[in-house]
């Protein structure tokens, strides 16, 4: 049996390693009569989280504080937009 040692060099500037994709999520919640909390597998998000490939779950908890309560705004993913519905 023979091994021969091997080695090399890597020149980082030449050939950068790649990057992995990421999305950034935001919240723009706002709300009368309630409390709003963005959450983003089930952790709150203040004002916006980076995250790379794969699943993620995104919710909106909303508490009435009053008989009326109304929230409104948009979550992006990335360049995607989904707005509150209005109901």
């Amino acid at each position: 049996m023979a091994i021969d040692e091997v080695s090399y060099t890597f020149d980082a500037e030449a050939y950068p390693p790649l990057k992995k994709p990421e999305k950034t999520i935001r919240a723009n919640l706002r709300g009368t009569g309630c409390t709003i909390e963005f959450l983003v597998d089930g952790k709150p998000i203040k004002e916006s989280l980076t995250v790379g490939h794969g699943e993620y779950v995104l919710a909106i908890k909303a508490t009435a504080t009053d008989d009326a309560p109304v929230a409104a705004g948009e979550t992006m993913f990335g360049d995607f937009v989904m707005r509150l519905d209005p109901r």
